[in-house]
């Protein structure tokens, strides 16, 4: 004999290739009871739309007004919902969960201030949502709500929804979808960064290249 069974490549190459297998056959179990979540990108920035500057000539205070009621210390906050994948974000991912951006009432002079149709509305959306108040569990004031309703956001696409509402808001990210795990970023979105550099070709000068990098 040329040598033991142990000892021979092929006994070795046999078992390597089972080792492999059962690997390959544990991990194709493994991906299936554990699918790989998309992610959605929620990036919340508010600014304010007034601050206490007089006017040099009248001496009086600027004022925004929402429809015929003063609004006092407005602001406005902007919700950006970008999807980064891989899969599409639809109606399904929605069932029984629900993605919306909840604030207590805002406090104006020491005070709490009452959340209503006169202190809050939705001033652009490229998707649809609404405004809900949600009872305080300790039996306060209700919070203000900004709903986003089932909707399709195809990946690498934002949806944006802008509020202006009375007194500086403190938003927060609730959110229960079916696949997709929700990261909140605050502030507004860094620009682009892009770099340019020329490449030498022999006997042909140089080229141009270009390379962006976009931010989220």
């Amino acid at each position: 004999m040329d040598g033991d069974w142990y000892t021979t490549w092929g006994f070795w190459i046999g078992a390597l290739g089972t080792v492999l297998g059962v690997v390959g056959i544990g991990w194709g179990v493994y991906e299936r009871n554990h699918p790989k979540r998309s992610r959605l990108v929620c990036r919340l920035s508010e600014s304010a739309l007034l601050k206490d500057v007089e006017v040099s000539d009248s001496r009086d205070q600027l004022q925004v007004m929402l429809g015929k009621h003063l609004m006092p210390d407005p602001y406005l906050v902007r919700f950006d919902i970008t999807n980064l994948g891989p899969d599409d974000l639809g109606p399904a991912s929605f069932d029984g969960g629900h993605l919306r951006f909840v604030s207590p009432p805002p406090v104006l002079e020491g005070a709490l201030l009452a959340m209503s149709l006169k202190t809050l509305s939705i001033v652009s959306s490229t998707t649809p949502a609404s405004i809900d108040y949600l009872a305080s569990q300790n039996g306060g004031r209700p919070s203000v709500a900004i709903v986003v309703e089932p909707f399709l956001l195809k990946v690498d696409e934002t949806a944006s929804v802008a509020v202006i509402i009375a007194g500086q808001p403190s938003f927060e990210t609730e959110h229960r979808l079916a696949s997709f795990r929700v990261q909140e970023l605050r502030g507004d979105r860094p620009a682009d960064f892009e770099m340019r550099v020329e490449l030498p070709l022999p006997f042909l000068g140089s080229m141009p290249v270009t390379w962006t990098r976009r931010k989220r």
